[in-house]
């Protein structure tokens, strides 16, 4: 995951942040860094607290392990772009977005900075196929929480290695921290944690593994 991710690499959190965007001249690395900082290890937010209307943007960082052979490391692929998620709590809910603006590295882990960086391009799209929030609408009995989302990705990416068409796949995350004083509005979630981990699928013959994972903020205080 990516909070996983950068305690591996043991690298020291740094501060997050401010503002409602990510600063452009920012590096995706410190940002996430930040990012992991401030939220990354908040509880889900309290259930009481969770809004049923409005809606909120989200803002990070989305980060993927790309691993092509699982017997050996060197060619393993870890790629990160900006995150901008927007959640509409009305109803069953909605969470869609997508990961854009896609740096890569080689190996396993986000690195320390971008002087070993190159650009992905392509992108990753949030819940253009479903989503929802604590019930799926196709199985009213499957319920995991108020605080608990679920969001389809699929994607398309052209890395140093060849074009590769993600299908689609999903991921469930939470909403986390509780701002008490906002309580029942959107402006209670501090930001979002979700992961899909050890997806696998079929890339030009090739089996392919990935994990995915999204953190952001939110972009209302």
């Amino acid at each position: 995951m990516l909070h996983r991710t950068i305690a591996v690499a043991g690298l020291t959190a740094l501060a997050a942040c401010g503002g409602t965007t990510l600063p452009e001249m920012t590096p995706l690395p410190e940002v996430a860094r930040g990012l992991v900082s401030d939220i990354g290890d908040l509880p889900g937010t309290s259930h009481k607290a969770m809004p049923t209307t409005g809606q909120a943007r989200f803002v990070g960082v989305g980060g993927m392990l790309i691993d092509r052979n699982p017997r050996q490391t060197r060619d393993d692929l870890y790629v990160f772009g900006k995150a901008d998620v927007n959640v509409d709590f009305s109803g069953s809910g909605k969470v869609a977005g997508a990961v854009t603006n896609i740096e890569g590295v080689r190996g396993r882990e986000l690195p320390a900075n971008t002087a070993n960086t190159f650009a992905v391009p392509g992108r990753i799209v949030l819940g253009a196929d479903r989503s929802y929030i604590d019930a799926d609408p196709n199985a009213s009995s499957d319920r995991f929480g108020p605080n608990v989302f679920y969001t389809s990705y699929q994607g398309k990416l052209q890395t140093p290695d060849g074009d590769i068409t993600i299908p689609v796949n999903g991921l469930f995350g939470k909403f986390v921290g509780t701002r008490a004083a906002a309580a029942g509005t959107p402006q209670t979630i501090k930001g979002i944690a979700g992961t899909d981990n050890g997806y696998g699928f079929t890339a030009n013959g090739n089996r392919v593994d990935l994990t995915f994972d999204v953190l952001a903020r939110n972009a209302q205080k």
